[in-house]
């Protein structure tokens, strides 16, 4: 079943409302957490929902990472350091191709390597591919070549890949067939 993903900012029923119209089922609402008792309360609320099928995901990166404590929950970590691709807690790491530096001559500075790469397999997470990065890019044709080698790089190191909406706003959710499409766009044929 397909899951797509989005980042709300209290407008969880606008979300839904979208994420139904578009015939999608389930929905991964990720929050960036300070504490632990926001988290917990959000958890609650969430496990509510019963128009969609509906998870929580924690947004974690080096000033939260060890405020926040979570058993089986999704969690999230964008553009992330070495440091938070070797932490055990991240589990899903999305917008490497977020760079501020020049490309190379011969390849793009896609932000994943082969040392990453190496580190992703080991500890069994999963490299994400973001729509919505894409949709809001200035220079889409850069950050659609930089999501096409990490593409290549997922391939050749056999990492386990998603692609989602990773929607900010609830008209930047995408249906099923649309998320398929920029997945064979990237370079996946399946």
């Amino acid at each position: 079943m397909f899951q797509d993903i989005a980042f709300p900012q209290n407008n969880e029923k606008e979300f839904i409302e979208v994420a139904l119209r578009l015939g999608t089922k389930a929905l991964i609402f990720v929050y960036y957490f300070q504490n632990q008792k926001s988290f917990e309360e959000k958890k609650k609320e969430i496990s509510e929902i019963r128009d969609i099928n509906a998870e929580i995901g924690v947004l974690l990166d080096e000033k939260n990472i060890n405020k926040i404590h979570v058993n089986d929950d999704y969690v999230f970590s964008k553009n992330p350091s070495k440091s938070l691709v070797e932490n055990r807690k991240t589990y899903i790491l999305y917008d490497f191709e977020i760079q501020e530096r020049n490309d190379f001559l011969h390849h793009r500075n896609s932000g994943l390597n082969q040392v990453l790469c190496h580190e992703m397999k080991d500890k069994d997470k999963i490299l994400g591919f973001s729509f919505s990065t894409l949709l809001n890019s200035k220079q889409k044709g850069q950050t659609l070549g930089r999501m096409q080698q990490n593409a290549r790089f997922a391939k050749k190191y056999k990492l386990s890949t998603i692609a989602a909406s990773f929607a900010k706003k609830p008209f930047e959710l995408r249906a099923e067939h649309e998320i398929l499409a920029f997945k064979k766009i990237i370079g996946y044929k399946t």
